[in-house]
């Protein structure tokens, strides 16, 4: 019997539970635990460069890398990020605190997976959905990474979450509803706002 030849091209799909332990033991890793936020370069640089010495976060100029933001190699094992987007994630930027984290998930879910060399805007997923999927699992990692379940699950308003974890307001959305997908644990006023009853004692 013929057996399907093996592909180390696409890394398997990672169901949502098994996103959320790799993010999870990653913030305890860089001893982030619960924290709702953190400064995301310094965790890389200081923590993970400690704990993961042969890995090293690499700045290049726009003008070198023009429309990629940031890519994931793993030989050698490194980051790289534009300048713009290192310097703006270091001063709390939303959307280059979610670019790093995003990569982060390439780094934990996709060992070995070659890095598309175009900006995220350009990429092609039309012909490959494996493609899309993998991109989809570094969200849902990075919506794990900056927006932890413990502290997800306090609150039924993603604005005021997007606010105290530093995220956008869609990312914060999309959080919610993976862990309610999940069948996360909410407080009762959380409950009680996905079914409209805003808090009002029956």
């Amino acid at each position: 019997m013929d057996q399907a030849m093996p592909s180390d091209k696409y890394p398997k799909p990672h169901p949502l539970t098994k996103i959320e332990d790799y993010s999870e033991g990653l913030r305890t890793l860089l001893g982030q635990g619960d924290k709702s936020h953190f400064n995301i370069v310094i965790a890389i640089e200081n923590g993970l460069g400690l704990k993961l010495p042969e890995f090293s976060l690499v700045v290049r100029s726009q003008e070198k890398l023009g429309p990629i933001e940031a890519f994931t190699e793993f030989t050698p094992l490194r980051m790289i990020v534009r300048q713009d987007i290192y310097e703006a994630a270091y001063r709390d930027d939303f959307r280059s605190r979610f670019t790093l984290a995003h990569e982060l998930g390439h780094l934990c879910l996709h060992w070995g997976h070659p890095a598309p060399k175009l900006a995220p805007s350009a990429q092609k997923f039309k012909d490959s959905p494996r493609n899309a999927r993998i991109e989809m699992e570094a969200n849902q990692f990075a919506g794990a990474f900056l927006m932890p379940r413990t502290v997800a699950c306090r609150f039924d308003d993603p604005r005021l979450l997007a606010s105290l974890c530093r995220v956008s307001e869609v990312a914060a959305s999309r959080r919610l509803n993976e862990l309610w997908v999940q069948g996360a644990d909410f407080t009762t006023k959380s409950v009680r706002a996905l079914f409209g009853v805003n808090g009002q004692k029956k």
